[in-house]
C-alpha cells in the first residue's frame, strides 16, 4: 500500500505558487509605485549582500 499525502498537505502545496506569485506582484508594483517603506527594505538588503 502506497503512502499517500494528508489533504491539508495538498492544500498548502497548491497554495504555496500562488502566495509566491502573489508576494512577486506586491513587491514589483510596490517597487514601480516608489513605496517608501518597500523601497527601504529593498536598500537594506541590497547593502547587506554588498550590491
Amino acid at each position: 500500500m502506497a503512502a499517500t499525502w494528508p489533504a491539508w498537505l495538498w492544500s498548502g502545496a497548491g497554495l504555496l505558487p500562488a502566495l509566491v506569485v502573489g508576494g512577486a506582484a506586491y513587491v514589483g508594483l510596490a517597487v514601480s509605485l516608489r513605496v517608501r517603506e518597500i523601497s527601504e527594505v529593498i536598500d537594506q538588503v541590497r547593502r547587506r549582500i554588498g550590491r
